[in-house]
């Protein structure tokens, strides 16, 4: 019978494995300067000890490098270690998947700056490395370009910055595992992105419902997300000028043209619950942008609620089919650019899609025929209902609209 004493605060264990991977019945605490006696030993695999405690306390594993007492034939020599660093804010991980596809039983954060002792690595696929942590810490993949301290492995060439790209949150969104409403989406399919939240990006598509499906960079999995609230896409310049309220650049989406939907979105503001018409207390129903049916063809009835995102989706539906078949008719309308469609587009989403050539409409219709384009203010803010209370909330819109038509033309003072 000899004595052993824990040089560390460390585990006897049932199996000689990590101790991190059995439950409490398997393993039994030992402080450090916890002393046993034992009847028997033998060497096992991976640095462990086999033990037969004394008085019939059963078998046990020790790991090795944490206790002494044992005759020299039973413990192993050390063995030589490697210490790697994070070079960033990481994970080790007990499988091959980005790290936000793990439970946090399978992931163990790892800030910029950690250090671990290893003892083997070997590299494996998708650029990441399998490591063997010193004192029986257990087995973990970590992915390469996020630790330094492995010499003579060369994982596969980082992924080419060119082809990266750099995408921002325009305003507080999701990145989400399925094209659906993010309040429709447990928290774990979902992950919540502040205003100005910054990701790299090695690929992207478009998708359905103005989503676009993408592959964060180093690993960190597939997502989708709603384009209208994120800038930075190649050629969805767009997109970010939607979300983040910009009408000076051009560009449209799905055809409706961008500048024409930040105005829509700042002067008629949104209702996410249905609410009734003024006039009649009931019959038509509106909600989100001004929306009196949905893209399916239904209409909006009393009770409906939508989303942000659905509203957003509803309005360049309803321009895209309701209005801009109509505006394509006026004389000149293909000669014109994003943004002299887009103002008007949004004084006809205002004053109604069939104004050219109506009564009451004879001056920004024998403007637009004559493609008087440089006095199109003097016929804009003519549409104001002068004498009523909503003058001056329709001057500023005439006056909004103005604005964005003589983004590349020149006015006629």
């Amino acid at each position: 019978m000899f004595t052993i004493r824990a040089t560390q605060n460390t585990f006897l264990k049932r199996q000689p494995i990590a101790s991190s991977e059995l439950p409490s019945a398997y393993k039994k605490y030992s402080p450090k300067g916890t002393e046993w006696s034992v009847d028997s030993s033998s060497p096992d695999v991976d640095d462990h000890i086999k033990i037969e405690l004394a008085y019939g306390a059963g078998t046990w594993y020790a790991y090795s490098f944490h206790w002494d007492g044992f005759p020299q034939t039973v413990a192993p020599q050390p063995k030589s270690l490697r210490t790697i660093k994070a070079a960033q804010d990481t994970y080790l991980k007990r499988e091959i998947r980005p790290a936000s596809e793990l439970s946090n039983a399978y992931k163990k954060l790892s800030k910029q700056g950690t250090e671990w002792k290893i003892e083997s690595y070997s590299l494996e696929t998708d650029d990441h490395i399998k490591i063997e942590l010193a004192y029986g810490a257990g087995t973990w993949y970590v992915y390469a370009f996020h630790w330094e301290g492995f010499p003579n492995i060369q994982p596969l060439s980082p992924p080419a910055k060119p082809t990266m790209i750099t995408i921002r949150a325009t305003q507080d969104t999701y990145l989400k595992r399925e094209i659906k409403p993010a309040s429709e989406l447990p928290d774990a399919y979902k992950k919540l992105n502040k205003k100005g939240t910054e990701w790299q990006v090695e690929n992207f598509t478009e998708e359905a419902g103005d989503h676009m499906k993408i592959d964060l960079a180093y690993g960190s999995g597939t997502w989708y997300l709603y384009k209208l609230h994120w800038e930075g896409f190649p050629g969805s310049a767009s997109a970010a000028a939607a979300s983040s309220g910009s009408t000076s650049g051009g560009g449209s989406i799905d055809g409706v043209p961008v500048s024409a939907i930040d105005l829509i979105k700042k002067f008629e503001g949104i209702e996410l619950h249905a609410y009734p018409d003024p006039l009649t207390g009931g019959d038509p129903w509106t909600i989100g942008y001004g929306s009196t049916f949905y893209e399916n063809g239904a209409k909006v009835k009393k009770g409906d609620t939508i989303t942000k995102e659905q509203a957003e989706r509803e309005l360049i539906n309803n321009c895209k089919k309701s209005f801009l078949p109509h505006l394509a008719k006026i004389p000149h309308f293909n000669e014109m650019d994003d943004n002299q469609k887009g103002a008007i587009l949004s004084f006809a989403y205002n004053l109604g899609a069939r104004f050219y050539g109506a009564n009451n409409f004879e001056t920004i219709t024998r403007t637009l025929k004559n493609k008087d384009w440089g006095n199109m203010r003097k016929a804009l803010i003519l549409y104001r209902n002068p004498g009523s209370n909503v003058e001056a909330g329709l001057l500023r819109r005439r006056n909004a609209e103005a604005d964005v038509w003589f983004t590349n033309v020149k006015e006629n003072k």
